[in-house]
């Protein structure tokens, strides 16, 4: 994303990160453990959100202050990426 382009993160190491993070998605999706019902690019595009976001020079300052944001935030992420909710809307 040209945010984290923008802060000095090479082009090729936010591809190679994306590479990763979508490999143990295909893997945690085979196992079971994600839903297969989100596609790869809506994926990476999710990935990307939050690499903008945790890259973010005033969020990283908020998250020093308040080490649970991050960790709240990280957990939201991971929570959305499951497909299981435990409310009906």
């Amino acid at each position: 994303p040209a945010a984290l382009m923008n802060r000095g993160v090479q082009p090729g190491a936010v591809m190679w990160a994306l590479a990763i993070l979508l490999k143990l998605v295909q893997e945690g999706r085979q196992s079971g453990n994600l839903s297969a019902e989100f596609s790869d690019e809506a994926i990476a595009l999710y990935f990307k959100a939050f690499m903008d976001l945790f890259s973010d020079p005033h969020n990283q300052k908020q998250f020093f202050n308040n080490p649970q944001m991050a960790q709240s935030l990280g957990k939201l992420m991971l929570f959305g990426l499951s497909g299981n909710s435990t409310q009906e809307f």
